[in-house]
């Protein structure tokens, strides 16, 4: 994607048609990650329309967009977050990229119900933001640790796999974070 990435915004038009054209080829993922980094507006709307399908690859055009802050992407992406239909994968993506794209309040319920989602601290959490009971939630917390690095330059001493005390104290230093967001 180096030789993509080098050619700049006129390669932008020439991959969004080739994502259109062959969703599932391989490399997609890489791809949509690739076209957020070149934005414009073909990369947002063809990022749009991945992430609108909820296919397969709508988290990483969830994640792509967050290098787009182009009009209606936030409305998406918190319209995504929201979406209780929605893979929770897709619902975090869409969070993170809420996050990197400089807002945060906003979606700081789902963010703490992700981060404590599979421990006795997150059972009421859970139902009230329609997460899925599983004993699993390492990556989507991986996507909010990545997010929150990189808006706030700390990682709140979260592990995405730690145990649920310390996912506990984590989450609540991400809220106090969050709350001073727009």
């Amino acid at each position: 994607m180096r030789a993509v990435l080098d050619l700049g915004q006129p390669a932008a038009a020439a991959l969004a048609r080739e994502l259109e054209a062959t969703p599932e080829a391989e490399g997609v993922d890489a791809a949509l990650a690739t076209l957020g980094r070149l934005g414009g507006a073909d990369a947002t709307r063809t990022l749009q329309r991945f992430l609108e399908g909820r296919g397969p690859h709508a988290s990483a055009a969830a994640l792509a967009l967050a290098e787009c802050p182009a009009d209606g992407v936030r409305e998406q992406l918190r319209s995504t977050v929201d979406d209780r239909l929605a893979d929770p994968t897709t619902r975090t993506a869409a969070a993170a990229a809420w996050i990197r794209l400089g807002a945060g309040n906003e979606v700081r319920a789902f963010v703490r119900g992700v981060m404590l989602a599979g421990t006795p601290h997150g059972q009421q959490l859970e139902p009230q933001l329609g997460l899925p009971r599983r004993p699993r939630w390492a990556y989507e917390r991986y996507l909010l640790q990545q997010a929150l690095r990189a808006a706030s330059g700390q990682d709140f001493g979260m592990d995405t796999d730690a145990p649920w005390d310390e996912l506990l104290a984590a989450a609540d230093r991400i809220d106090a974070w969050l709350k001073e967001r727009p």
